[in-house]
This record gives structure tokens, C-alpha cells and sequence, in this order.
């Protein structure tokens, strides 16, 4: 478990958003925040965090030190194939060579985690495995940008570890799904008691491409319908916010039918007894329904308290022992 002097803060470093929230020591939520950055297509800058230090300010909350959920554009997400465990090989070395291969990175400029996926039916001797790797350059940059502001970071995740830990543990033997819906990226993350077991990112379901084909189909300021997505009003963009909401829900749908019905091939059990949905996605009418329906399983918001937006920045700050599932960058 993480501890610090004061409550960490919960850092959800979003493309369009950075969501903030701070607990007390038994777990409740006591301060949040919201905060839209200005230039979403550009990386996280120093200007960016010396905006939020303003509104953290404002919003009453406490310290320096922050948990953060890196933004999922500077995670590298492969999938790669690996000799069994049993069999002896440095597992490690050859999954740092393989994505060093297939980024044609140098070996030494990232850190990186893997684990075994879901075997797929008739697989060979080797074993399908899902690696995340980070960059030290892009890392650092972002780190040293959130010091500048006056934070201090104790600890940065990947943005799935966050997603993973911002619903309750399954029980033992039993795994629980959470769909995150972002602006830039969605991705379906399962997870048992004390790691994660997949991982897949949703083809065609980033929320920033949909608007703007929406927007060019309806000749309408994509800038504006992102705002009438978000406030769930349309005035004078009725057509286009529902067509978007349309293409959304079936996009969702059929990838996460996709998902499952895969999952449900692979070798051992594999299917969660419950997805919770996550994220700015999770607010679009119908979308919980489209998952639950496709899927077969229960679907859900996060329990109640910060929301679907604020569910990672929320489990990020609660002083709990829920970071074993994942390691720091």
C-alpha cells in the first residue's frame, strides 16, 4: 500500500480532461475536480498542471503528492508470443527484445509489464502474452512537467492498472470486467483478485474520430457537438448528437461482443460475472444497455461517489491496499 504524509491526490490524466479527487484515510471522497485542457491534441505540458495546481487550489484540496494514471498516449500496448514458463527461458529479456523489435526502440529506453493472455483455441507451444511498455523519454517529459507545477508524483500506473482498481476485487476464483470509454481510446481490461488477465483495446470506438466524422457528415463545429455530447443537449444539433450516439452504442456493441465471445473460446473460464463501465463514454444514453445486451453479462456504472468520469482518479487517491493488481512505472 502507498502511504504519504498527507492524502495523495488521484491524477486521471486524460486527452480532453485531467480528473483530480482526494480521499480521507477511511476512503471518502473529500475534494474533486475537472479541469479541460486547452490543447487535448498536444501531450501533457507544464502549462497543464500549473492550471490544475489553480483549480486543486480552489477546490479545497490538501498536499502535494499525486497518484497518476498515465494518458494512454504514451503507453505501447503489443501482444507477443513467449516460450512456456516451464520451460526455463529468461521470459523477461525475450519480451523486452521483442518489443525493443517491434518498435525498433533500443532495449534500454523503456520499461515495460507483461503477462499471459487467454490462450486462443489450438494454440501452439508458445504462449500469447499482453506487454505494455513506456517510454523513459516521454515519461520523464511528463513527470518533470507535473514537478515544475510544485506536485509531487509518488507513483504513476497505466492507465488499465487504474481502470482495474477503480471497481471492487472479484471474489477468489471469479473476474471482473471493466470497460473504460475514453476520448481518445476505449478498452475492455479483465482482472481477478490480484492481477490483470486481458486486455484489448476497442477498434473504432475513440469518441474524438466519431465526432469528427459525425461532424463532417452533418456539417456541423466538431468542437461544438463535443460539447453538446457532453452536456447531453443538443440545440440546433439534434440530428447530428443522435446520430453520433447511435454509431457509438453499436461501435461499443459490437466490439464488445467481440470480446467476450473470443474470451469465451479460450482456454479455462474467462468470462466476468460483471463489467463495469467507465469514463466520459459511460454517460452516453443506452451505452451500459448495448454492453449488458451484446455481452450477455451484467453491465454497470462505478458504485456510487465520484462517477463514471472521476471513478480512476477517485481509486487512485483511496488509501486502501488495492495497488498490489499492478506496479508503478
Amino acid at each position: 500500500m502507498i502511504r504519504a504524509a498527507l492524502p495523495p491526490i488521484g491524477l486521471d490524466l486524460g486527452a480532453r480532461f485531467i480528473h483530480a479527487a482526494q480521499a480521507d484515510r477511511a476512503g471518502k471522497i473529500i475534494a474533486t475536480a475537472t479541469m479541460r485542457r486547452l490543447a487535448h491534441d498536444e501531450p501533457h505540458s507544464a502549462e497543464d498542471f500549473e492550471r490544475l495546481c489553480g483549480a486543486l487550489y480552489r477546490r479545497g484540496f490538501r498536499g502535494r503528492e499525486v497518484i497518476v494514471a498515465a494518458p494512454k498516449s504514451i503507453i505501447q500496448r503489443s501482444t507477443i508470443e513467449l516460450p512456456p514458463r516451464e520451460s526455463g527461458a529468461p521470459l523477461d529479456e525475450i519480451a523486452r527484445g521483442e518489443l525493443a523489435r517491434q518498435a525498433n526502440q533500443d532495449p534500454a529506453s523503456f520499461e515495460f509489464t507483461w503477462w499471459d493472455a487467454p490462450q486462443p483455441p489450438r494454440h501452439g507451444a508458445a504462449v500469447r502474452a499482453i506487454a505494455l511498455s513506456c517510454a523513459h523519454e516521454q515519461a520523464s517529459a511528463l513527470l518533470d512537467g507535473i514537478e515544475q507545477s510544485g506536485l509531487k508524483p509518488v507513483a504513476m500506473f497505466t492507465p488499465s492498472t487504474a481502470a482495474a482498481v477503480a471497481v471492487s476485487p472479484p471474489a477468489p476464483g471469479s473476474l471482473a470486467g471493466v470497460l473504460d470509454l475514453g476520448w481518445s481510446e476505449a478498452v475492455f481490461v479483465l482482472r481477478s483478485a490480484s492481477e490483470i488477465v486481458f486486455e484489448r483495446r476497442l477498434n473504432g470506438c475513440e469518441i474524438s474520430r466519431l465526432v469528427r466524422t459525425i461532424a463532417g457528415k452533418h456539417h456541423v463545429d466538431p468542437g461544438r457537438l463535443t460539447r453538446e455530447i457532453e452536456a447531453g443537449t443538443a440545440p440546433g444539433d439534434a440530428a447530428a448528437v443522435d446520430d453520433f450516439r447511435e454509431h457509438y452504442r453499436h461501435a461499443v456493441r459490437d466490439e464488445m461482443r467481440s470480446s467476450i465471445e473470443y474470451l469465451r473460446t479460450c482456454d479455462g473460464q474467462y468470462v466476468p460475472m460483471m463489467i463495469t463501465v467507465l469514463g466520459g463514454g459511460a454517460l452516453v444514453a443506452g451505452i451500459i444497455d448495448e454492453v449488458s445486451g451484446a455481452t450477455e453479462i451484467p453491465a454497470c456504472p462505478p458504485p456510487a461517489g465520484a462517477g463514471p468520469a472521476l471513478a480512476v482518479a477517485a481509486a487512485l487517491a483511496a488509501p486502501r491496499d488495492r495497488f498490489r493488481i499492478g506496479e508503478a512505472a
